[in-house]
């Protein structure tokens, strides 16, 4: 279960930098 929990957390780490990425070229 923990396992699942740190994955989801990656995912988000991972998709905020990907936003953050984007917003940056956008900008």
């Amino acid at each position: 279960m923990a396992a699942h929990i740190l994955v989801a957390c990656g995912n988000g780490i991972a998709t905020s930098t990907v936003v953050a990425s984007k917003i940056k070229s956008f900008l």
